[in-house]
């Protein structure tokens, strides 16, 4: 019982993909739309799939963004990957790292990068 309730917890419903992939492809400078149920972009060569959530060929770019950032400090986030954890340290007691579990490796970078930019969005507007 504890897992199942534990693997229910990690596994992303379709709507949660959608909303997630947004969020990164905004943070990413991506313009995109729903198209039939999926999240889609387009460029001179027509529709395509949106796939933060299952190749590492998108979703590592928006990694290297978040360690990229500067936060005018002496320090600046890293990405840890664990088999099934993604974390992202700070190495700094003012700023609490952030991580989260997965079905995958993929999976729990995905949902670490969704954490990372809902806490990035928020400090933007304090």
């Amino acid at each position: 019982n504890f897992l199942k309730n534990y693997q229910s917890k990690l596994t992303m419903t379709t709507a949660e993909i959608i909303t997630g992939n947004k969020l990164i492809a905004e943070f990413m400078g991506l313009p995109v739309s729903e198209l039939h149920g999926d999240l889609c972009y387009a460029d001179w060569d027509g529709m395509h799939s949106v796939k933060y959530n299952s190749s590492w060929d998108w979703l590592m770019p928006c990694v290297e963004k978040i360690e990229q950032l500067d936060f005018g400090r002496a320090y600046k986030p890293h990405f840890i990957i664990y088999p099934r954890m993604g974390m992202i340290n700070f190495n700094s007691g003012g700023i609490e790292d952030i991580s989260q579990s997965g079905d995958s490796k993929i999976d729990a970078v995905y949902k670490t990068v969704i954490k990372f930019i809902q806490w990035y969005s928020l400090q933007s507007k304090k």
